[in-house]
């Protein structure tokens, strides 16, 4: 299935019934890589044993040199009759490994999303958060949809035109429009608030705002305009 055969949809239906799995159970892939902090290699024949013997109600496998795990949720049985994510860090600490885990899932048609969720987690997690043992696709997917939102543009092909032409204008007449914004958006658009961070008056703010709005044609009242606006100021920030 993770190869994407065809055929392989109804050989899965057919051996989890033979193991009692529903098609309603909740299910979850763990990939297990070796801790960069450590110099180990991953023994997947070894892990994959232990970890089945471990935690009951999974499956391992090596695809693509990944050691992967299936785990039913609604089938788990820990051998100490402990809750799955208490016990993870334990055996990663032990095993010198660290994982990432997919979403919860439920129809086994996402079962590739759910490894290349791994992935990103993997990729994203221990990049950002080198010492941490487990890392969730949740905690690392607004990352990962901001890297990739521009797709095969650089950021001036994308981004926000009049916010690129407001800091143009910052760089040439040596203003500082583009950071009024940028607080403003911090503040979540609340003038009062922004202006403090500013340390200026609250009209003193609204003027420069009203100016910023008047020289770009910056409409701050289009829930569209305020969407492209933050999400180009957060990939410029982020890049």
């Amino acid at each position: 299935m993770l190869q994407n055969e065809q055929s392989s949809d109804e050989q899965w239906q057919k051996v989890a019934f033979e193991n009692n799995w529903k098609t309603t159970d909740k299910l979850q892939i763990v990939q297990f890589r070796s801790n960069t902090r450590y110099a180990k290699n991953v023994y997947t024949d070894y892990l994959s044993s232990e970890i089945e013997n471990q935690w009951q109600g999974c499956v391992c496998l090596n695809y693509r040199e990944r050691l992967l795990m299936l785990i039913n949720l609604d089938q788990f049985n820990s051998v100490n009759d402990k809750n799955f994510y208490r016990q993870l860090p334990y055996f990663l600490r032990d095993s010198l490994l660290v994982a990432g885990l997919s979403r919860v899932f439920g129809d086994m048609g996402d079962l590739r999303a759910a490894y290349h969720q791994t992935e990103i987690a993997l990729d994203f997690g221990t990049c950002d958060q080198p010492m941490f043992w487990t890392y969730r696709f949740d905690d690392y997917a607004f990352a990962y949809l901001l890297k990739n939102s521009t797709g095969i543009f650089e950021t001036h092909q994308i981004c926000n035109e009049k916010l690129l032409a407001l800091r143009q204008y910052d760089a040439e007449k040596h203003t500082e429009y583009y950071q009024t914004l940028l607080i403003f958006f911090d503040c979540r658009l609340n003038a009062a608030a922004a202006a403090k961070k500013l340390y200026i008056h609250r009209s003193s703010f609204l003027n420069q705002l009203e100016r910023i709005e008047e020289l770009f044609k910056i409409n701050l009242d289009s829930n569209d305009e305020l969407l492209y606006l933050g999400l180009s100021m957060l990939i410029l920030e982020r890049n």
